[in-house]
């Protein structure tokens, strides 16, 4: 086990390139490096997607680093999802939050997330690299499936399952669209349940011009996904999220936009209120979409009453004067919102730094400070998707410590209880925690209380 802070091999420098010790990963590197700093095509052909992967001891926001397959994935390029990119850098992913109302007790679990710096382990048998469920019962899976492990260059196979809790076997070896490869290379999977018949695939580097596929009837068949004109406002059964659409020499993210993964499997672009930089776009507890975002100097947040044509936006505060990663949304019952700021910490030995929680007791309109990071006073990260109760939220760091914070901004650790090596994330029906290169896909819960293991893949 990698403990936190300790580099493996093909780990990352702070500037998000792999060590000199790693050739081949220092290769991958330059080559998408150059890749991402010619000039970017038009916004309807290119956008850029920030969908890191997960590892054991840093993650929240995407920034652009080399990454591996992730919610979360191997040594890849990815994009930031914020407006800001500290020196050190977030690891993965920041899930936004919908949460009920009820806070769980300490022994209920949270998650640690971790995207791994180099591909996931090589084995005889199927490990999950990517999982998505439309509901607790119902989902898909992408496997590897790699050969001799002691070779650098192991040829990796890849396939794509069916997940079906009702049915005697719970999984099905489905149609794989995706290409065989090696673990030298390295292969990110971001697999995307948008029902129980329909799923998209695609390369997890943060680039839409790679192949993606769509399958309409359950992974029998696949199709290659294209773009479609803008929209200007969020067709029903779609998935908007907020995407890089134009990357910067440095690798940073020159330029977040509202890209929407439609029913058909393909997508599109939603324009964002205008002067407003999004971070991320979330279901409310009502249906509503909600956007997080900055606008000038300072974070706001609200819903849109009419799916995405007009927002509602209030001020939350001022950005912090540090570099700013990305912001959570958890949501506590039909009024009380939480939203945490991550970003570069005070303490530089910190990637995922926990900046600054704020709270609404009516519904996003008014908000109000509840707690500051300040050096050397935990918790100095935010890992996952916290749970949250009308009174308190509850969170994971990157040591797997379990945290409460009151209304008050008091802070109580709470001693272990978050699942070492998965990513919690929320979704629409609950909870999922995920740990990528595992033969075990995770588990799942309606209320982040009471959990559900997800059986494990056939060995054949």
């Amino acid at each position: 086990m990698i403990e936190p802070g300790e580099r493996r091999p093909g780990a990352a420098d702070e500037n998000g390139a792999p060590e000199v010790g790693d050739p081949a990963g220092r290769e991958r590197w330059d080559r998408a490096r150059r890749e991402l700093t010619v000039s970017p095509p038009p916004l309807a052909t290119i956008l850029v997607r920030a969908r890191t992967t997960r590892r054991r001891a840093v993650a929240t926001v995407a920034a652009v680093a080399a990454v591996c397959a992730t919610i979360v994935v191997v040594p890849l390029v990815g994009s930031l999802r914020a407006d800001d990119r500290g020196p050190a850098g977030p690891q993965t992913p920041i899930r936004t939050t919908a949460v009920p109302s009820s806070l769980p007790s300490p022994a209920a679990a949270s998650s640690v997330s971790i995207p791994p710096a180099s591909p996931p382990p090589a084995s005889p048998i199927p490990v999950v690299i990517g999982l998505s469920l439309s509901d607790s019962q119902h989902g898909f899976a992408v496997s590897q499936q790699c050969d001799d492990p002691s070779k650098s260059a192991a040829r990796c196979r890849y396939g794509v399952w069916r997940f079906d809790a009702t049915a005697p076997q719970p999984w099905t070896a489905m149609t794989s669209p995706i290409p065989d490869s090696t673990t030298d290379k390295g292969w990110g999977a971001d697999i995307v349940s948008l029902s129980a018949e329909r799923v998209l695939i695609r390369f997890a580097t943060g680039d839409r011009q790679h192949p993606s596929w769509f399958s309409a009837d359950g992974s029998r068949t696949w199709s290659k996904t294209a773009p479609r004109r803008p929209v200007t406002s969020i067709p029903t059964g779609s998935r908007p999220t907020v995407e890089c659409v134009a990357v910067s020499e440095d690798l940073g993210c020159s330029r977040p936009g509202i890209v929407v993964d439609l029913q058909d499997g393909s997508w599109t672009t939603l324009a964002a209120p205008a002067g407003v930089t999004p971070s991320a776009v979330v279901p409310g507890p009502d249906g509503r979409w909600w956007l997080v975002g900055t606008r000038g100097s300072s974070i706001v947040a609200g819903p849109t009453p009419d799916s995405g044509r007009s927002w509602s936006l209030s001020t939350v505060a001022t950005k912090p004067s540090r570099p700013v990663f990305g912001y959570q949304l958890v949501f506590a019952g039909p009024s009380v919102v939480w939203l945490e700021v991550i970003g570069q910490h005070p303490d530089d030995d910190v990637k995922n730094g926990l900046l600054a929680i704020h709270r609404s007791a009516d519904g996003g309109r008014v908000w109000r400070p509840v707690w500051t990071a300040a050096a050397r006073m935990e918790p100095r990260t935010q890992i996952g998707a916290a749970i949250g109760g009308a009174g308190s939220l509850q969170l994971c760091t990157e040591l797997d410590r379990s945290y409460r914070i009151d209304a008050g901004g008091t802070a109580t650790e709470l001693g272990a209880g978050c699942a070492a090596g998965s990513f919690r994330e929320r979704t629409s029906w609950g909870f999922l925690e995920h740990t990528s290169g595992a033969t075990s896909p995770g588990r799942t819960s309606t209320d982040g209380v009471h959990w559900a293991a997800i059986p494990l893949l056939p060995s054949s």
